[in-house]
């Protein structure tokens, strides 16, 4: 309903903006696995308050992550099983999640602000 030639910052927002264009191009880079059928919803937390919807391909996860709480969520929020050398990443944030691996489990260790996202990727070895 809007032309090409419209001013998107003049329409939502220059915060607002930036941010879509972040979703739609981690939406894009990643579309097998939000596409893909293996799909967990509210997957459960450590931390309470964060939501988390898992979205998986043969050779990736990916986890987006809701922090509901007005204060900053820290500490170990998934605990999934080891994968042997996987490395995370927040795709939103563009920075490195620390992994604690005992045995056969891994802990995903974060820090996300209040009422802030994450999108967390692992690639599977």
């Amino acid at each position: 309903f809007m032309s090409r030639g419209y001013d998107p910052e003049g329409f939502i927002g220059k915060e607002a903006t930036q941010d879509y264009r972040k979703l739609f191009k981690i939406e894009h880079e990643h579309a097998d696995a939000f596409a893909s059928s293996d799909v967990e919803p509210l997957v459960p937390t450590l931390l309470p308050g964060t939501f988390v919807n898992r979205f998986g391909t043969d050779e990736k996860v990916i986890w987006t992550v809701f922090n509901a709480n007005y204060r900053t969520a820290r500490g170990k929020l998934l605990e999934i099983p080891a994968s042997g050398g996987g490395q995370y990443v927040d795709l939103w944030n563009g920075a490195p999640i620390t992994a604690s691996t005992t045995g056969d489990t891994t802990w995903l260790v974060v820090e996300i602000g209040p009422r802030d996202v994450a999108c967390i990727s692992q690639a599977v070895p």
